[in-house]
Order: C-alpha cells, then sequence, then structure tokens
C-alpha cells in the first residue's frame, strides 16, 4: 500500500513538473524581453505591448538571447528574472478559458 501511494505521488509530481516546463520557458523568455525592452528605454506599458505577441516566445533568435542572458546574468536560474519582470511591471497574457 505504501508503495502505492509513493508510485502515485512521484507520478504526480512528474506530471506537474512536465507540463509546467513549457509555460515557465515562456514566461522566462518574455521575462528577459521585457526586462531588455525596459532597458532600452521603453516604459513598463510599452514593453508589455512589445512582448504582447504569442509567437514571440517561439522565435529562435529570441529564445538564444534568453539562454545567453539565462546564463550571464541569472547563473542558470529563471525565477529571479522572472520576479524582477512582475516586480517591474510585467502583466502576464490572458490564457484563453
Amino acid at each position: 500500500m505504501t508503495l502505492l501511494i509513493l508510485v502515485c505521488v512521484a507520478a504526480g509530481l512528474a506530471y506537474y513538473f512536465l507540463a509546467a516546463g513549457p509555460a515557465r520557458g515562456r514566461t522566462f523568455v518574455r521575462s528577459v524581453m521585457f526586462l531588455r525592452c525596459l532597458e532600452v528605454g521603453q516604459t513598463p506599458e510599452q514593453a508589455n505591448v512589445s512582448i504582447s505577441s504569442p509567437t514571440m516566445t517561439d522565435n529562435p533568435k529570441v529564445i538564444r538571447f534568453a539562454k545567453r542572458a539565462l546564463q550571464l546574468r541569472y547563473g542558470g536560474k529563471r525565477s529571479p528574472a522572472i520576479a524582477e519582470a512582475k516586480r517591474r511591471g510585467m502583466i502576464e497574457p490572458k490564457t484563453k478559458a
């Protein structure tokens, strides 16, 4: 019985992390681009408009830029970039229900 519970918990955690991975990656890419827009002088409102394209996170150049920023600026951790972008005014896109 204990083994069954452990297997269920492990399966639940695996599903949670695998399902949340792509969404968190898109949020990270949006965060990096939002912070970049602020660096070049845009207001938070303008930056939110700039990153609002749903296909922006699929652009290979943008993804490579975000990966470089991940290593150079954030030491391989996505959470600090996401937290900083939200603190500086990044708005999450509305999801379709």
